[in-house]
């Protein structure tokens, strides 16, 4: 470790034992199952982080849930005991890291105060000293001298902050309890964090999901995904990265709830099984077989669809999309191991009673209609071995073959390719059916609407929308956008049983709420012609943050001043069409739901020149 370093982490990774049976992990507490083999799973929820962080460093680490932060935090406290590596600290740590934790309920907060301080070792001046500071920066009033356990989440959260910080600690960690706590006393919680960093060199480890927050305070970032650090570095590339992980979820997300609505099928996604579908494979043989696999991915084209880093961090977390099956006395999947490669496991015919070595690969819904895929397995084979590679068949229940694997040259990668047609033979029926089904029969099938949204798609004999789209300043089309590069506009193409010369459509805007923020009634008249391209462009027009969803109908007549005629669109997609806005880091304030550029103009009273410019 260097003289500035504070922490150093080297190798660090923990495994947890999964037990097959509760009576297991009483016996393996006292040491009585030494002569048992098999009798639990092991999960590494963290491997392979190294790390070198500086006095007075303010480091932030973000992440999905279950991605490994908090499992860290608490072996750099000493909660935890690290499995394999080192963790090394010079200095003394203060942690935030549970809302409940180190005060007593029953004491008042100025006695938890006296109490804190005093177990970290200050006398009484020096408390009488701090007592009043910790006092003014939480601002609970009269509450001080009431007991704790009637404070509300933001209350404690302001005494425990502002009595572990009152010490100055060469370390201080806080694990998203400022979450409980109001937008004003985040706010100088944040301002508190910098002025120890810069007076008293105290170094920070900050975990939140307010990723404002955490690149507000921090000047390093790590990024820690499925037990294993994926970038570490600056705060904006950081962020960027993580946030387009995200983004990238949420679009697939609404890409399928789209489809969903326009092919009538009354369920909201909000369920991850609603969005991915699951491929289960296989390693086989009924011959003896050995080999060590590293890696397997799945490609379409050039473009990585979805991963397993076997032998790494969560390589077998079932709540995940993808990973290995790798139950005990059944697969033939071996623990993880590390040679001068890297990690791995080992698969073995003899090690498992079903002789085979599953995996399961999810890809979104939406990329079921590539038209080719290329598995690719990176590891060795040992010397004579072969086995087969095959993907479950859900209709027969049966394994189908995809490629023998040999050893026939040094295998470093071995790649499987197979088509859609190929993916489409093994499908479920009712997957099959759903895919098969034409638009001609979703228009005549009568499905009840959306409950959650009210959503309806409906064309008619006469007319038809055959696509609906919100597009980027690009020209691309996108569910998810950044607020600085917002919506361009929408376009929708509509198609007449014959030629139409006169029709009406609306097109409205709704906020997630049901309020409607945009609303266009059009007359459009030509010559005649049976297909038309509806362009609505939405100009200087920006939407705040949020979920939106649009709806377009087509009408014979429409007349917006009489609501006593019958007034029923030939044509509908009712709030069908979602897109969402994603929250600015910079901006802290309730945008709105629109942001009009309004033409205003501001004068001075003794006749001067003024400015006037937007700044958001």
């Amino acid at each position: 470790m260097c003289d500035d370093d504070i922490l150093e982490v080297k190798n660090l990774g923990k495994m947890y034992k999964l037990y097959q049976k509760a009576n297991d992990k009483i016996r393996d507490a006292f040491g009585l199952n030494f002569w048992k083999k098999n009798y639990y799973k092991e999960f590494w929820a963290l491997r392979d982080v190294n790390l070198q962080i500086k006095k007075g460093e303010r480091v932030g680490l973000i992440g999905h849930n279950g991605a490994g932060k908090s499992t860290f935090l608490k072996m750099v406290i000493g909660n935890l005991e690290p499995t394999e590596g080192t963790i090394e600290i010079k200095g003394k740590i203060q942690a935030l890291m549970e809302l409940g934790t180190g005060f007593h309920p029953d004491f008042t907060g100025r006695e938890n105060i006296r109490t804190s301080l005093a177990y970290n070792g200050l006398n009484r001046s020096q408390i009488r000293a701090r007592e009043e500071d910790i006092i003014d920066f939480a601002e609970l009033g009269d509450y001080i001298d009431q007991p704790v356990k009637t404070y509300s989440a933001g209350m404690y959260a302001r005494l425990a902050f502002s009595t572990a910080t009152a010490i100055e600690p060469e370390v201080l960690v806080i694990d998203e309890v400022l979450g409980a706590g109001d937008a004003y006393f985040s706010g100088k919680c944040i301002e508190r964090m910098k002025n120890l960093t810069g007076n008293s060199e105290t170094t920070v480890l900050f975990v939140s999901h307010d990723l404002a927050s955490v690149q507000a305070l921090c000047d390093r970032i790590i990024w820690i995904d499925r037990g294993r650090v994926r970038y570490d570095g600056d705060p904006l590339t950081a962020i960027k990265r993580y946030s387009d992980t995200v983004r990238e979820q949420q679009e697939n997300k609404l890409k399928i709830r789209d489809q969903k609505v326009q092919q009538k099928q009354a369920i909201i996604l909000d369920k991850e099984e609603e969005l991915y579908a699951s491929l289960l494979f296989r390693f086989y043989s009924d011959q003896p077989y050995q080999a060590k696999i590293r890696k397997i991915q799945l490609f379409t084209g050039d473009e990585l669809l979805t991963e397993i880093e076997v032998g790494m961090a969560m390589d077998n977390d079932n709540k995940d999309k993808s990973y290995i099956i790798d139950e005990k006395k059944l697969m033939c999947w071996h623990d993880s191991e590390k040679d001068e490669k890297g990690y791995f496991r080992s698969i073995d015919k003899n090690s498992g009673n079903y002789g085979h070595a599953p995996f399961q690969l999810g890809i979104t819904k939406a990329r079921k209609a590539e038209s080719d895929f290329t598995l690719v397995v990176t590891g060795e084979l040992i010397k004579g071995s072969h086995f087969n590679l095959e993907l479950f068949d859900q209709n027969t229940g049966q394994y189908q073959l995809l490629k023998t694997l040999e050893d026939t040259a040094p295998l470093e990668v071995q790649q499987v390719k197979f088509g859609m047609e190929e993916l489409f033979r093994l499908l479920p029926a009712k997957e099959k059916e759903q895919m098969q089904k034409s638009d001609q029969e979703a228009k005549e099938e009568e499905v009840p609407a959306v409950s959650e949204a009210d959503v309806e798609y409906q064309d008619s004999s006469d007319c038809w929308i055959t696509s609906a789209a919100v597009y980027d300043t690009e020209g691309k089309g996108k569910k998810v956008f950044p607020f600085e590069k917002q919506i361009s506009g929408f376009s929708f193409e509509v198609e007449f049983s014959e030629e139409k010369t006169c029709f009406y459509f609306a097109f409205l805007i709704f906020t997630i709420r049901g309020d409607i923020v945009i609303s266009q009634v059009q007359k459009v008249t030509s010559k005649g012609d049976r297909k038309y391209r509806i362009d609505i462009p939405i100009g200087d027009t920006r939407f705040g943050t949020g979920l939106y969803t649009a709806s377009f109908g087509v009408y014979d007549e429409l007349d917006v001043m009489d609501d006593s005629k019958p007034q029923s669109a030939i044509a509908l997609i009712d709030r069908g069409l979602s897109f969402e806005i994603e929250r600015p880091l910079e901006y802290g304030l309730s945008l709105g739901s629109v942001l009009p550029v309004l033409p205003i103009k501001v004068s001075a009273q003794n006749g001067g020149k003024c400015g006037c410019s937007s700044v958001v």
